[in-house]
């Protein structure tokens, strides 16, 4: 669970079943952390996927914004 004062990112993914841009929001970090592979539900087409970013998935997936 985030803490009320961490930071967060927005991280890019595309899904790779309809090619669909959208957006999870993870926790910033000023350290390195290895990727780890994350399995997500696409806004779009329903499919899940897997991602792989550095941190815990903790919003998302988000249509990106125009």
């Amino acid at each position: 669970m985030s803490q009320p004062n961490e930071r967060h990112v927005l991280l890019p993914v595309i899904c790779e079943h309809c090619q669909q841009k959208q957006m999870v929001q993870m926790r910033a970090r000023s350290e390195f952390h290895a990727m780890y592979p994350q399995s997500i539900k696409c806004v779009k087409c329903e499919n899940a996927f897997d991602v792989a970013i550095p941190d815990e998935i903790l919003g998302g997936p988000f249509l990106p914004s125009q």
